[in-house]
């Protein structure tokens, strides 16, 4: 159910603009009660972070949770109080 268990899974590929080469993967599991959206929001972290460790100075973030990829881009808000406090700390992230 939603929420429930949750897990999120995390990859990394530096784009060449001739083919994707896969850097780094990583997973996520939740064995309390998440959201599929916070659960996005923490693979989406997590994955910002590793590609800060790994020096990545440029991502392009991609994910199937519309709600997240509308809110971090700026389409939509963010209101909800979970996702909110994901939400900054992504963003803080990104402007790193």
């Amino acid at each position: 159910g939603n929420p429930g268990e949750a897990g999120a899974g995390m990859v990394l590929y530096e784009d060449d603009g001739k083919e994707e080469e896969e850097i780094w993967s990583g997973y996520i599991y939740f064995d309390d009660d998440k959201t599929n959206n916070e659960a996005e929001y923490h693979g989406v972290l997590n994955g910002m972070q590793c590609a800060e460790l790994l020096g990545v100075k440029k991502i392009v973030v991609k994910g199937d949770s519309n709600l997240v990829v509308k809110q971090l881009s700026g389409e939509w808000q963010c209101n909800n109080t979970k996702l909110r406090q994901l939400y900054v700390a992504s963003g803080e992230t990104q402007r790193r």
